[in-house]
């Protein structure tokens, strides 16, 4: 387990990434192939599916849920809160939710 730091940790379970509380109860679902290891300002997570080609990125709350949807090429968080990705050979900021904002 590799702690976040704030009672989560970053666990792999059949090669399936997720997060779990410190009672090892499930946050982030173990179905990635790979889980960034640290919460954002936003307490989101960046998430990857390597099933895809190619890749497939996206955000993942606290509740485990897809805040916004493995649809990206690539996403890299900014020191305001925003996310750079990248789709279909484009790149530009979306907000938390997702919605884009340039």
């Amino acid at each position: 387990l590799e702690s976040f730091g704030d009672d989560s940790y970053i666990i792999c379970r059949n090669g399936k990434w997720g997060v779990v509380d410190n009672q090892l109860q499930v946050i982030v679902p173990l179905k990635y192939n790979y889980v960034a290891p640290y919460w954002d300002k936003n307490e989101l997570i960046i998430v990857e599916d390597r099933n895809t080609n190619p890749h497939q990125y996206g955000l993942v709350n606290k509740q485990g849920q897809e805040q916004v949807p493995l649809i990206y090429e690539g996403i890299t968080d900014n020191s305001d809160g925003t996310y750079t990705v990248k789709r279909d050979g484009q790149e530009y900021t979306i907000d938390k939710y997702g919605k884009r904002i340039n």
